[in-house]
Protein backbone atom coordinates (compact mmCIF):
# COMPACT_ATOMS: atom_id res chain seq x y z
CA UNK A 1 0.00 0.00 0.00
CA UNK A 2 3.09 2.39 0.13
CA UNK A 3 4.03 2.77 3.62
CA UNK A 4 7.30 2.35 4.62
CA UNK A 5 6.57 2.42 8.34
CA UNK A 6 3.79 0.78 10.56
CA UNK A 7 3.13 2.51 14.18
CA UNK A 8 1.36 0.06 16.23
CA UNK A 9 0.01 -0.07 20.07
CA UNK A 10 1.96 -2.98 22.29
CA UNK A 11 -1.14 -5.08 23.72
CA UNK A 12 -1.36 -8.25 25.26
CA UNK A 13 -2.86 -9.72 21.64
CA UNK A 14 -1.04 -8.13 19.01
CA UNK A 15 -3.57 -10.32 16.27
CA UNK A 16 -4.43 -7.04 14.70
CA UNK A 17 -1.31 -6.05 14.02
CA UNK A 18 -0.21 -8.46 12.26
CA UNK A 19 -3.33 -7.92 9.87
CA UNK A 20 -2.40 -4.63 9.60
CA UNK A 21 1.18 -5.78 8.71
CA UNK A 22 0.30 -8.20 6.27
CA UNK A 23 -1.92 -5.76 4.51
CA UNK A 24 0.47 -3.01 4.09
CA UNK A 25 3.36 -4.80 3.52
CA UNK A 26 5.88 -1.83 5.30
CA UNK A 27 9.39 -2.25 5.48
CA UNK A 28 9.47 -1.82 9.77
CA UNK A 29 6.86 -1.97 12.09
CA UNK A 30 6.84 -0.03 15.35
CA UNK A 31 5.33 -0.78 18.61
CA UNK A 32 4.70 1.93 21.04
CA UNK A 33 5.13 0.24 24.58
CA UNK A 34 5.05 1.75 28.47
CA UNK A 35 8.62 2.03 30.30
CA UNK A 36 6.05 0.54 33.09
CA UNK A 37 5.68 -2.70 30.60
CA UNK A 38 6.76 -6.01 32.58
CA UNK A 39 5.60 -8.32 29.74
CA UNK A 40 7.43 -10.13 27.22
CA UNK A 41 4.70 -9.36 24.59
CA UNK A 42 7.50 -7.11 22.52
CA UNK A 43 9.24 -9.99 22.62
CA UNK A 44 7.23 -12.83 21.34
CA UNK A 45 5.63 -10.56 18.76
CA UNK A 46 9.19 -9.59 17.35
CA UNK A 47 10.26 -13.28 17.29
CA UNK A 48 7.09 -14.31 15.72
CA UNK A 49 8.05 -11.24 12.61
CA UNK A 50 11.83 -12.22 12.88
CA UNK A 51 10.45 -16.08 12.56
CA UNK A 52 7.85 -15.82 9.66
CA UNK A 53 8.03 -12.25 8.31
CA UNK A 54 12.29 -11.64 8.11
CA UNK A 55 12.03 -9.09 5.53
CA UNK A 56 10.25 -6.66 7.78
CA UNK A 57 12.18 -5.01 10.20
CA UNK A 58 10.78 -4.60 14.06
CA UNK A 59 11.17 -2.20 17.00
CA UNK A 60 9.87 -0.91 19.78
CA UNK A 61 10.07 3.05 21.11
CA UNK A 62 9.22 3.29 25.20
CA UNK A 63 7.11 6.19 26.42
CA UNK A 64 7.24 6.59 30.12
CA UNK A 65 3.31 6.89 29.81
CA UNK A 66 0.88 7.36 27.11
CA UNK A 67 -0.28 10.49 26.84
CA UNK A 68 0.00 13.50 24.76
CA UNK A 69 3.37 14.77 25.82
CA UNK A 70 5.18 11.51 25.30
CA UNK A 71 3.53 10.48 22.49
CA UNK A 72 4.34 13.74 20.60
CA UNK A 73 7.96 13.03 21.50
CA UNK A 74 8.12 9.63 19.30
CA UNK A 75 4.87 10.54 16.36
CA UNK A 76 6.72 13.41 15.59
CA UNK A 77 9.58 11.70 13.73
CA UNK A 78 7.68 10.34 11.44
CA UNK A 79 6.60 11.25 7.76
CA UNK A 80 2.74 11.67 7.29
CA UNK A 81 3.54 10.11 3.80
CA UNK A 82 4.86 7.08 4.18
CA UNK A 83 3.63 6.30 7.59
CA UNK A 84 0.42 4.65 9.16
CA UNK A 85 -0.77 4.29 12.25
CA UNK A 86 -2.80 1.15 13.47
CA UNK A 87 -5.26 1.79 16.34
CA UNK A 88 -5.63 -2.12 17.44
CA UNK A 89 -5.40 -2.39 21.33
CA UNK A 90 -6.25 -3.70 24.73
CA UNK A 91 -6.62 -0.18 26.08
CA UNK A 92 -9.82 1.99 24.79
CA UNK A 93 -7.59 5.24 26.62
CA UNK A 94 -4.56 4.31 25.08
CA UNK A 95 -5.75 3.80 21.55
CA UNK A 96 -7.88 6.97 22.26
CA UNK A 97 -4.77 9.29 23.30
CA UNK A 98 -2.42 7.65 20.03
CA UNK A 99 -5.55 8.55 17.46
CA UNK A 100 -5.41 12.43 18.95
CA UNK A 101 -1.94 12.84 18.94
CA UNK A 102 -1.89 11.19 15.49
CA UNK A 103 -4.83 13.24 13.94
CA UNK A 104 -2.84 16.49 15.32
CA UNK A 105 0.22 15.52 13.30
CA UNK A 106 -1.52 14.89 10.39
CA UNK A 107 -0.55 11.02 10.22
CA UNK A 108 -2.88 8.66 8.96
CA UNK A 109 -5.03 5.87 10.82
CA UNK A 110 -6.51 2.36 10.58
CA UNK A 111 -8.82 0.56 12.59
CA UNK A 112 -9.17 -3.27 12.19
CA UNK A 113 -12.42 -4.86 12.44
CA UNK A 114 -12.65 -8.44 12.52
CA UNK A 115 -16.06 -9.21 13.31
CA UNK A 116 -16.54 -7.35 9.76
CA UNK A 117 -13.52 -8.66 8.07
CA UNK A 118 -12.49 -4.70 6.95
CA UNK A 119 -9.71 -1.98 8.12
CA UNK A 120 -10.94 1.14 8.46
CA UNK A 121 -9.11 4.62 6.83
CA UNK A 122 -10.48 6.82 9.81
CA UNK A 123 -9.59 10.28 8.02
CA UNK A 124 -11.24 8.85 4.11
CA UNK A 125 -13.92 7.67 5.62
CA UNK A 126 -13.08 4.14 3.69
CA UNK A 127 -13.36 0.49 4.58
CA UNK A 128 -11.16 -1.62 2.68
CA UNK A 129 -12.03 -5.62 2.69
CA UNK A 130 -9.27 -8.12 4.51
CA UNK A 131 -10.98 -11.42 3.86
CA UNK A 132 -7.99 -12.69 1.86
CA UNK A 133 -5.78 -12.02 4.77
CA UNK A 134 -5.87 -15.20 6.30
CA UNK A 135 -4.09 -15.66 10.23
CA UNK A 136 -4.10 -19.67 10.49
CA UNK A 137 -3.94 -21.38 13.43
CA UNK A 138 0.25 -21.91 13.92
CA UNK A 139 0.38 -17.87 13.24
CA UNK A 140 -2.79 -17.79 16.08
CA UNK A 141 -0.34 -19.48 18.23
CA UNK A 142 2.57 -17.87 17.19
CA UNK A 143 1.54 -14.38 17.89
CA UNK A 144 1.04 -15.03 21.47
CA UNK A 145 4.71 -16.20 21.68
CA UNK A 146 3.35 -19.97 21.54
CA UNK A 147 4.49 -23.28 19.57
CA UNK A 148 2.37 -26.30 18.58
CA UNK A 149 4.38 -29.45 20.04
CA UNK A 150 2.62 -31.99 18.32
CA UNK A 151 -1.01 -32.54 16.88
CA UNK A 152 -3.51 -35.52 15.76
CA UNK A 153 -4.92 -34.02 12.14
CA UNK A 154 -2.89 -36.19 10.12
CA UNK A 155 -4.72 -39.30 12.39
CA UNK A 156 -7.65 -37.97 12.36
CA UNK A 157 -7.88 -37.68 8.11
CA UNK A 158 -7.76 -41.34 7.91
CA UNK A 159 -10.37 -43.54 6.53
CA UNK A 160 -10.25 -45.79 9.08
CA UNK A 161 -10.51 -43.53 12.13
CA UNK A 162 -13.38 -41.71 10.21
CA UNK A 163 -15.36 -44.55 9.28
CA UNK A 164 -15.15 -46.00 13.08
CA UNK A 165 -16.33 -43.01 14.16
CA UNK A 166 -19.27 -42.94 12.46
CA UNK A 167 -20.16 -46.30 13.54
CA UNK A 168 -20.43 -44.97 16.82
CA UNK A 169 -22.36 -42.65 16.19
CA UNK A 170 -24.56 -44.93 14.87
CA UNK A 171 -24.63 -47.32 17.68
CA UNK A 172 -24.79 -44.77 20.93
CA UNK A 173 -26.24 -47.03 22.78
CA UNK A 174 -23.83 -49.83 22.48
CA UNK A 175 -20.69 -47.41 22.70
CA UNK A 176 -22.53 -46.19 26.34
CA UNK A 177 -21.58 -50.43 26.91
CA UNK A 178 -18.63 -51.26 25.35
CA UNK A 179 -16.96 -47.85 27.10
CA UNK A 180 -18.10 -49.07 30.55
CA UNK A 181 -16.20 -52.41 29.59
CA UNK A 182 -12.83 -50.66 28.31
CA UNK A 183 -13.12 -48.68 31.90
CA UNK A 184 -13.60 -51.75 34.29
CA UNK A 185 -10.56 -52.67 35.14
CA UNK A 186 -11.70 -56.22 36.61
CA UNK A 187 -12.71 -56.80 32.50
CA UNK A 188 -9.57 -55.18 30.72
CA UNK A 189 -5.88 -54.96 31.20
CA UNK A 190 -3.50 -52.64 28.97
CA UNK A 191 -0.36 -55.02 28.86
CA UNK A 192 2.46 -52.73 30.10
CA UNK A 193 5.41 -54.60 28.12
CA UNK A 194 3.13 -55.43 24.90
CA UNK A 195 1.82 -51.42 24.66
CA UNK A 196 -0.31 -52.20 21.68
CA UNK A 197 -1.85 -55.37 23.47
CA UNK A 198 -5.42 -55.17 25.38
CA UNK A 199 -7.08 -58.24 26.82
CA UNK A 200 -10.41 -58.75 28.22
CA UNK A 201 -11.93 -60.91 30.37
CA UNK A 202 -15.14 -62.07 28.66
CA UNK A 203 -15.78 -64.78 31.88
CA UNK A 204 -17.01 -61.70 33.39
CA UNK A 205 -19.63 -60.49 30.83
CA UNK A 206 -22.87 -61.17 30.78
CA UNK A 207 -24.35 -62.44 26.97
CA UNK A 208 -25.52 -58.90 25.75
CA UNK A 209 -22.02 -57.46 27.16
CA UNK A 210 -20.38 -60.02 25.16
CA UNK A 211 -22.28 -59.53 22.02
CA UNK A 212 -21.90 -55.65 22.30
CA UNK A 213 -17.97 -56.05 22.87
CA UNK A 214 -17.53 -58.57 19.63
CA UNK A 215 -19.67 -55.94 17.81
CA UNK A 216 -16.96 -53.58 18.30
CA UNK A 217 -13.85 -55.58 18.29
CA UNK A 218 -14.91 -56.89 14.90
CA UNK A 219 -15.20 -53.37 13.37
CA UNK A 220 -12.00 -52.55 14.40
CA UNK A 221 -10.72 -55.41 12.74
CA UNK A 222 -13.15 -53.62 9.50
CA UNK A 223 -11.29 -50.75 9.71
CA UNK A 224 -7.80 -52.14 9.85
CA UNK A 225 -7.71 -50.76 13.38
CA UNK A 226 -6.62 -53.69 15.08
CA UNK A 227 -7.03 -57.58 15.21
CA UNK A 228 -8.10 -60.52 18.01
CA UNK A 229 -4.80 -62.27 17.96
CA UNK A 230 -6.18 -65.54 20.69
CA UNK A 231 -9.34 -66.10 22.24
CA UNK A 232 -9.91 -68.95 24.47
CA UNK A 233 -13.24 -69.13 26.77
CA UNK A 234 -12.23 -67.02 29.49
CA UNK A 235 -9.96 -64.28 27.73
CA UNK A 236 -9.57 -62.05 24.31
CA UNK A 237 -6.36 -60.45 23.49
CA UNK A 238 -6.83 -57.79 20.53
CA UNK A 239 -3.71 -56.54 19.51
CA UNK A 240 -3.88 -52.57 17.91
CA UNK A 241 -2.23 -51.72 14.83
CA UNK A 242 -0.07 -49.25 16.31
CA UNK A 243 -0.12 -46.62 19.17
CA UNK A 244 -2.71 -44.01 17.41
CA UNK A 245 -4.94 -47.20 16.97
CA UNK A 246 -4.59 -47.51 20.38
CA UNK A 247 -4.73 -44.30 21.64
CA UNK A 248 -8.69 -44.14 19.50
CA UNK A 249 -9.97 -46.67 21.89
CA UNK A 250 -7.62 -45.98 24.69
CA UNK A 251 -9.05 -42.27 24.86
CA UNK A 252 -12.92 -41.80 25.98
CA UNK A 253 -14.31 -39.05 23.14
CA UNK A 254 -11.56 -38.94 20.23
CA UNK A 255 -14.26 -40.46 18.27
CA UNK A 256 -16.40 -37.35 18.73
CA UNK A 257 -13.39 -34.95 18.12
CA UNK A 258 -12.96 -36.56 14.86
CA UNK A 259 -16.63 -36.47 13.84
CA UNK A 260 -16.55 -32.35 14.65
CA UNK A 261 -12.80 -31.99 13.04
CA UNK A 262 -14.78 -33.73 10.15
CA UNK A 263 -17.80 -31.30 10.59
CA UNK A 264 -15.43 -28.63 10.23
CA UNK A 265 -13.59 -29.27 7.22
CA UNK A 266 -17.34 -29.68 5.51
CA UNK A 267 -18.26 -26.39 6.23
CA UNK A 268 -16.77 -24.86 3.17
CA UNK A 269 -15.72 -21.96 4.39
CA UNK A 270 -13.47 -23.02 6.97
CA UNK A 271 -9.19 -21.81 5.84
CA UNK A 272 -7.62 -24.00 8.23
CA UNK A 273 -7.92 -26.81 10.90
CA UNK A 274 -5.87 -28.96 13.10
CA UNK A 275 -7.14 -31.74 15.57
CA UNK A 276 -5.83 -32.51 18.84
CA UNK A 277 -3.40 -30.11 19.14
CA UNK A 278 -1.25 -29.89 21.95
CA UNK A 279 1.07 -26.48 22.68
CA UNK A 280 3.34 -24.99 24.54
CA UNK A 281 3.03 -21.20 25.74
CA UNK A 282 6.55 -20.18 27.30
CA UNK A 283 9.46 -21.91 25.56
CA UNK A 284 11.54 -21.08 28.67
CA UNK A 285 9.04 -23.30 30.78
CA UNK A 286 8.75 -26.83 28.38
CA UNK A 287 6.45 -27.97 31.28
CA UNK A 288 3.42 -25.27 30.32
CA UNK A 289 1.67 -27.05 27.98
CA UNK A 290 -1.80 -27.36 27.09
CA UNK A 291 -4.18 -29.61 24.74
CA UNK A 292 -6.96 -28.27 22.89
CA UNK A 293 -9.53 -31.00 21.17
CA UNK A 294 -9.82 -28.85 17.56
CA UNK A 295 -9.26 -25.73 16.32
CA UNK A 296 -9.71 -23.61 13.03
CA UNK A 297 -9.67 -20.35 11.55
CA UNK A 298 -11.45 -18.58 9.08
CA UNK A 299 -10.85 -14.77 7.43
CA UNK A 300 -8.44 -14.23 10.59
CA UNK A 301 -10.78 -15.71 13.28
CA UNK A 302 -10.18 -18.04 15.43
CA UNK A 303 -12.73 -21.17 16.69
CA UNK A 304 -12.10 -23.12 20.07
CA UNK A 305 -13.60 -26.10 20.29
CA UNK A 306 -13.53 -28.57 23.41
CA UNK A 307 -15.31 -32.25 23.34
CA UNK A 308 -16.84 -34.08 25.94
CA UNK A 309 -18.15 -37.54 25.51
CA UNK A 310 -20.12 -37.60 28.39
CA UNK A 311 -22.11 -35.31 30.92
CA UNK A 312 -19.26 -34.27 33.37
CA UNK A 313 -18.32 -30.92 33.12
CA UNK A 314 -19.57 -28.50 34.60
CA UNK A 315 -18.20 -24.46 35.21
CA UNK A 316 -14.91 -25.87 35.83
CA UNK A 317 -15.09 -27.14 32.10
CA UNK A 318 -15.72 -23.48 31.70
CA UNK A 319 -13.55 -21.80 33.07
CA UNK A 320 -10.47 -23.87 31.62
CA UNK A 321 -12.05 -23.43 28.32
CA UNK A 322 -12.53 -19.56 28.59
CA UNK A 323 -8.94 -19.43 29.63
CA UNK A 324 -7.15 -21.11 26.77
CA UNK A 325 -9.47 -19.67 24.28
CA UNK A 326 -8.98 -16.09 24.79
CA UNK A 327 -5.20 -17.27 25.45
CA UNK A 328 -5.26 -17.80 21.64
CA UNK A 329 -7.84 -15.78 20.11
CA UNK A 330 -8.23 -13.04 22.19
CA UNK A 331 -11.64 -11.39 23.03
CA UNK A 332 -13.30 -12.32 19.44
CA UNK A 333 -12.55 -16.33 19.42
CA UNK A 334 -15.69 -18.49 19.26
CA UNK A 335 -15.92 -20.68 22.19
CA UNK A 336 -17.46 -23.92 21.92
CA UNK A 337 -18.28 -26.89 23.81
CA UNK A 338 -19.62 -30.08 21.57
CA UNK A 339 -21.00 -32.66 24.05
CA UNK A 340 -22.87 -35.77 23.80
CA UNK A 341 -25.44 -35.29 26.71
CA UNK A 342 -26.37 -32.31 28.45
CA UNK A 343 -24.37 -31.46 31.89
CA UNK A 344 -24.47 -33.24 35.31
CA UNK A 345 -25.62 -29.63 36.36
CA UNK A 346 -28.48 -27.61 35.41
CA UNK A 347 -26.97 -24.36 35.80
CA UNK A 348 -23.85 -25.43 33.20
CA UNK A 349 -25.75 -24.46 30.39
CA UNK A 350 -26.98 -20.61 31.95
CA UNK A 351 -22.86 -20.30 33.03
CA UNK A 352 -21.81 -21.27 29.11
CA UNK A 353 -24.41 -18.72 27.67
CA UNK A 354 -22.92 -15.53 30.07
CA UNK A 355 -19.13 -16.51 29.74
CA UNK A 356 -20.25 -16.59 25.71
CA UNK A 357 -19.55 -20.44 25.11
CA UNK A 358 -21.58 -22.10 22.64
CA UNK A 359 -22.67 -25.04 23.89
CA UNK A 360 -23.48 -27.79 21.29
CA UNK A 361 -25.24 -31.34 22.44
CA UNK A 362 -24.57 -33.76 19.58
CA UNK A 363 -26.95 -36.11 19.27
CA UNK A 364 -27.31 -38.72 16.28
CA UNK A 365 -27.45 -36.46 13.59
CA UNK A 366 -24.28 -35.42 11.66
CA UNK A 367 -25.98 -32.81 9.30
CA UNK A 368 -27.96 -31.16 11.88
CA UNK A 369 -24.83 -30.90 13.89
CA UNK A 370 -22.70 -29.40 10.89
CA UNK A 371 -25.84 -26.73 10.66
CA UNK A 372 -25.55 -25.77 14.33
CA UNK A 373 -21.92 -25.03 14.02
CA UNK A 374 -22.08 -22.78 11.26
CA UNK A 375 -24.98 -20.95 13.01
CA UNK A 376 -21.91 -20.51 15.69
CA UNK A 377 -19.35 -19.72 13.61
CA UNK A 378 -20.27 -17.16 11.07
Amino acid sequence: MGYKNLVCIMNNRNYGSVVSMLFFQPENIIFITNEDDNSNNYEQISKFIENNYGHIHCSKRCVKKINNNYLGNVLKDFNREDTIISLFGDETKAVLMVYIKARELGLKCVYIDNKEDTILFIDEDKEVSISEIDIDIHDFIGINGGEILDENTKMFDEARFINMSKFILDNRREWQTFKKIASNYEIINWDKERLNIVQFRINKLDHSENSILMMFLKELENNSIGKVSSRDEDLITFKFKNNSCKDFIGKVGTWLEVLTYQAIKELGFIDDARAGVVFLWDRKEEDVKNEVDVLASYSSNLVYISCKDTAHYDSDTLNELEVYAKKIGGKTVKKILVATKESYKSTTGDRANEMGINLIIFNNDFDEFKKKLKEVIE
